[in-house]
């Protein structure tokens, strides 16, 4: 029922507005250590099933960011949170 809404307010605003207010949100809810924690469980699932080796580096899942998604890597910590930012490194 919100989520109908909120989705129909955000489509009239301009893209790169939605993805700041956004991303500012998750910073926000993520600075808040019970929230954070709620997230990264509601969020992350890993099972080795999911596991993927590509060019010789590790990924836990699939799942990735369009290029540019955080050009500036303001949200590290916020997309780690998600599952998103997690890359092993083999040597």
């Amino acid at each position: 029922m919100f989520y109908p809404a909120l989705r129909e307010l955000l489509f009239l605003l301009p893209p790169e507005d939605v993805h700041h207010f956004s991303m500012n949100s998750l910073k926000a809810a993520c600075n808040i250590s019970f929230t954070k924690k709620i997230i990264k469980q509601s969020f992350q699932y890993n099972h080795s099933s999911l596991q993927k080796k590509v060019f010789g580096l590790q990924f836990k899942n699939p799942v990735g960011l369009g290029a540019g998604f955080d050009k500036n890597a303001l949200y590290l910590r916020e997309l780690e949170a998600l599952g998103l930012a997690l890359l092993k490194l083999e040597r």
